[in-house]
């Protein structure tokens, strides 16, 4: 027999089939004598050609004499409008996961799911092609056909490992028996899902499993205890650390400094007192001379890679990235400025900066942020080249802990002069920014933009940093800047090399805001 290809009816018809709210047998004979639902003829007949189709493309008989399969459960959500959908398809198809990203968000917002006839193409774009994030933006928007057919195909299967909106602490009737017989990622899944709901319980799981499962398993499992992080948790964490697993050693030496009262966090805290010394006018180190086995354990790393300061430098960043900035408030009664300032003088003041940075970014210091924001912005290229990284590395960071007002400030003032820092340009300064970007922000880039195309005959060099923006500024214009965005961008004829590729790229720019466009109006809010 010669096997043909099964068309999108085929994939359609079995994604309507995966659930009927009316379902009841037929009387007619089908093609491998299983009872279809509905009792439309011609829907029925539609569905009977579709299983033909896929026999036919397998190249084999009918089975007989097997059991219907079970229905999807009921949906709760409505499904998205017909051109939302066609949208939809259409960034799958043309692989624009930028603004499909941006269309599952809508859709999540408006409590809405994708039709099942999309369902197929979806899934199969999460497995090849999609990014985690990606993944994590489609899986709700599945619905429970998404999860019956994730449920008969293992190749999906990662879409039964996320919870469905409405149901995200829930666990399923058949937990224990997924917890003692199904796969690691069901299994870390579940944990996971049983700490939001009872922490104690999801501990005694993980330790009456603990010595049977491999290192890499037990590490993943212990991630999940991130979430309902608690005191009571020490005693497992802390025996963690003794554990044969690097990984694992090192997960539960981040929980546990999480925990502020732990023996760990405490530990920390008075190497890093001995560390650090304030006199009230000036801070300065006397970093670790040497260490012994109980900083390894401690989850402290022992050797430098890439330091440019040298070991000491590297140990000291390493204690102070791990210890509250709040801590240094309350010990010395200093604000965070006045602190900052007073290293000044100090020759490890590039450490202490860097791993305060690190430190205000793990523990969510805002009140420490700003301050180190400003000291940041203010250091000169010279100073900041005796870091491990650039500025934007430490500023980037921070930029979600600062007010909304601060980072449009200082976007404006790089937008009028792109080359302010030498090592944060253009793009650098522009990826700091929540999207989308303030009107203030959206309508100087625009000017900018404009302004710079009026003189691109007569650039000798590339036309960066307007043009590795364009994608990016795109995808943050805001919607009252639409209009104003895609109006067409003149660009003189020269012969200049850079010409022709900026016309493409300024041409790319006004697409994407027509799409975007489009989107709002079929997805709005």
């Amino acid at each position: 027999m010669t096997a043909t290809r099964p068309n999108s009816l085929t994939a359609q018809a079995l994604a309507g089939l995966a659930h009927s709210p009316n379902a009841s047998p037929t009387t007619g004979a089908p093609v491998d004598g299983i009872p279809l639902p509905g009792e439309d003829a011609g829907r029925d007949l539609l569905l009977r050609a579709a299983e033909s189709a896929i026999y036919h493309a397998a190249g084999r008989l009918p089975a007989r004499g097997v059991a219907p399969l079970e229905a999807a459960k009921t949906e709760e959500r409505p499904i998205c409008p017909p051109d939302a959908a066609a949208l939809i398809e259409g960034l799958v198809v043309t692989g624009r996961d930028d603004l499909l990203l941006e269309a599952c968000a809508r859709m999540e917002r408006r409590g809405e799911l994708l039709p099942p006839t999309l369902l197929p193409l979806t899934l199969k774009k999460a497995r090849a092609f999609a990014t985690n994030e990606l993944r994590a933006a489609l899986g709700p928007l599945a619905g429970e056909r998404g999860r019956w057919l994730a449920s008969h195909n293992p190749e999906w299967s990662w879409l039964l490992e996320r919870t469905l909106p409405g149901v995200r602490d829930a666990l399923p009737p058949d937990a224990e028996t997924i917890w003692q017989e199904g796969t690691t990622r069901q299994r870390i899944a579940l944990l996971g899902r049983l700490r939001t709901q009872d922490p104690a319980l999801a501990r005694d799981w993980l330790e009456g499993v603990w010595k049977k499962e491999k290192a890499e398993t037990r590490a993943s499992m212990l991630e999940t205890f991130a979430t309902g992080l608690a005191p009571d948790d020490e005693p497992l964490l802390e025996a963690a650390l003794d554990d044969r697993g690097e990984r694992v050693r090192a997960v539960a030496a981040r929980l546990l400094t999480d925990l502020p009262a732990s023996a760990l966090a405490l530990r920390l805290r008075d190497r890093a007192n001995a560390a650090i010394t304030f006199d009230g006018a000036a801070l300065d180190a006397d970093p670790p001379a040497a260490i012994d086995g109980s900083w390894a354990r401690d989850g402290l790393p022992t050797q430098s890679i890439s330091n440019k300061n040298g070991q000491r430098a590297f140990w000291l960043a390493a204690l102070l990235e791990r210890v509250p900035p709040a801590h240094w408030t309350e010990r010395f009664g200093v604000a965070p400025a006045a602190l900052i300032a007073a290293s000044a003088a100090s020759k490890w003041r590039a450490s202490i900066l860097e791993s305060w940075s690190t430190a205000t970014t793990s523990f969510q210091a805002r009140d420490w942020a700003l301050a180190l924001w400003d000291a940041l912005l203010a250091m000169p290229d010279k100073e900041i080249a005796q870091m491990d990284a650039d500025r934007a590395s430490y500023c980037r960071p921070l930029a979600p802990l600062l007010p909304p007002a601060t980072l449009d400030a200082f976007v404006l003032r790089v937008l009028a002069a792109p080359d302010t820092y030498a090592d944060m340009g253009l793009r650098a300064a522009l990826d700091l920014l929540p999207r989308p970007w303030s009107v203030a922000v959206a309508q100087a880039y625009l000017d900018g933009l404009r302004a710079f195309a009026v003189v691109t005959d007569t650039k000798a060099r590339a036309t960066d940093p307007w043009d590795t923006t364009l994608n990016d500024a795109a995808l943050a214009m805001p919607e009252t800047a639409f209009t104003v965005a895609r109006e067409p961008i003149a660009v003189p004829e020269a012969q200049n090399p850079y010409s022709s590729r900026f016309k493409n790229q300024l041409n790319a720019f006004a697409e994407t805001i027509r799409l975007r466009e489009r989107l709002v109006k079929v997805l709005p809010l």
